[in-house]
């Protein structure tokens, strides 16, 4: 694989640039921005629109005031949406371009073929995540109709899967904007799995806090045994977001079906069928993908990858791993 698919492909520059060829094509009456946006709207504007101006709508609010009239707040909501993804690609391309791609797995001796293996399931991540983005830019508008979750975790999840390929191929370099980052996923992505994993199953909140008991253990085999309770975890939350009699309702594509049980193709594409961008889907899968075939390396306790892991490297683990679990839930349930 190139790196120059990763970090020329112009994922930054993709999702900054300023919209302007669609604003005179935004009704000005019907729009709307997203609560994370709101903020940096009216904490900007000289003028801040009073309490009482602002009427929460669910996930958004409808800005009404004299000084700020809903289509700039439209606009200014996509603009600090777009710069949220930009600055999260930014950390990742930054991430994969400090180390060359056919150093993968090098702290952590990954051999032919598994170091090939993951090479290929990241690079297809990254062409899907491009897709996304380039999809999104050449119609900004639909960000507005995405959830603020959504937005915001699409590029975290993608920022984690680079950080991991990071943390097992370069030494580790001190950079406290980037553990500031990191330990503000982590933290929440711990909130938000002792929140969401319940609606699911609460059986599912011991499953992973046993995960994580088995990271901070002592035990010598500690990264398998991670590694393996996870992955049941995504195998669970999965099946339980895509349940057999919905999921045939919804298709009966013999595609979709290996010896009459719905793949995990399916069922992922089931997950993310709401999300109406192009590439998305493909992202989801794939996304999915790699983080499987990462837990893969030491779910099979085999000699193709060292098992002892340094505490950064477990932390990317950690953060990639959870990272992918917040991101289905908050694809495929409804109320997460």
């Amino acid at each position: 694989m190139s790196r120059n698919l990763i970090t020329d492909c112009g994922l930054a520059p993709a999702v900054v640039t300023r919209p302007s060829s669609w604003l005179n094509t935004i009704d000005s009456f019907h729009s709307l921005v997203h609560a994370e946006g709101a903020a940096q709207v009216i904490n900007q504007s000289l003028y801040a629109a009073p309490p009482s101006m602002v009427v929460h709508l669910g996930n958004e609010l409808r800005i009404s005031s004299p000084h700020i009239d809903s289509f700039k707040a439209s606009v200014l909501g996509i603009e600090s949406n777009f710069a949220k993804i930009s600055a999260t690609s930014i950390m990742a391309e930054s991430a994969l371009s400090s180390f060359r791609w056919h150093d993968l797995g090098n702290q952590i001796d990954i051999r032919q073929p598994a170091r090939a293996i993951l090479s290929d399931s990241f690079l297809a991540v990254s062409e899907s995540y491009r897709d996304v983005f380039q999809s999104i830019q050449a119609t900004p508008q639909s960000i507005i109709d995405l959830d603020p979750f959504i937005v915001k975790r699409t590029p975290v999840e993608y920022y984690t899967g680079a950080e991991f390929c990071r943390a097992i191929s370069a030494r580790d370099a001190a950079v406290v904007e980037k553990e500031f980052i990191t330990n503000e996923i982590l933290i929440e992505n711990k909130f938000g799995l002792e929140n969401r994993l319940p609606k699911i199953d609460p059986a599912l909140v011991d499953l992973w806090r046993g995960a994580n008991q088995a990271l901070i253990s002592a035990n010598p085999d500690k990264v398998r045994h991670f590694s393996t309770s996870i992955r049941e975890l995504i195998t669970h939350v999965v099946h339980r977001l895509s349940p057999d009699k919905k999921l045939r309702e919804w298709t009966s594509d013999p595609d979709h079906f290996q010896k009459g049980r719905p793949t995990r193709e399916a069922r992922l594409l089931y997950i993310s069928r709401k999300i109406n961008i192009g590439g998305f889907q493909k992202f989801v899968e794939k996304d999915v993908s790699a983080t499987i075939e990462f837990l893969n390396l030491f779910h099979e306790g085999t000699h193709a990858v060292k098992l002892s892991l340094t505490e950064k490297q477990l932390l990317a683990l950690k953060a990639r791993t959870e990272s992918t679990l917040n991101f289905l839930i908050d694809i495929g349930l409804e109320d997460a």
